[in-house]
């Protein structure tokens, strides 16, 4: 049973995804948080264990943003677009390889609460969950997605 409680502690979270955040979330017809890749934003998803390996590195240099797992056992790390790279046949060959994926335009991300004790957490949840209005270049994870696969850092 939803509670006024709960539609209030909603409401705090869109409103702090939208503007301290900036990410563009609207609620879908099943009362889930979700953003539509546009523009402005983009979506890499990335097998669990890649995964893990990617937002370790990104930890390391600083450039760690909004990161989400889903119960298909994948992480899907918020981007600002970088149309260069998101052309680039060599990073699209490195996501085919790695079974990794960049997110459509016009594909909805259904994000995670931000209240740890949600219902939802047992679907998706935040590994890195947005604090500012950060997130990292799609060519920064697309970096990473192939050193992490070729295990040789970048300069």
């Amino acid at each position: 049973m939803i509670t006024g409680d709960v539609l209030c502690e909603e409401d705090q979270d869109i409103r702090r995804l939208r503007v301290i955040c900036d990410l563009p979330v609207d609620i879908d017809a099943a009362g889930r948080f979700v953003i539509t890749v546009d523009q402005s934003i983009r979506g890499v998803t990335t097998p669990r264990d890649l995964g893990e390996e990617i937002r370790e590195v990104l930890k390391a240099r600083g450039e760690l943003g909004p990161v989400m797992w889903h119960r298909s056992q994948r992480y899907t790390f918020l981007t600002r677009r970088s149309p260069d790279a998101e052309a680039s046949i060599f990073y699209r060959r490195a996501l085919r390889r790695t079974g990794s994926a960049l997110i459509p335009l016009g594909g909805v991300l259904a994000l995670p609460s931000l209240n740890v004790g949600a219902r939802d957490t047992q679907i998706r949840k935040w590994i890195h969950p947005p604090r500012n209005r950060f997130r990292p270049d799609t060519a920064t994870v697309l970096a990473a997605i192939t050193e992490c696969e070729l295990g040789v850092p970048r300069l």
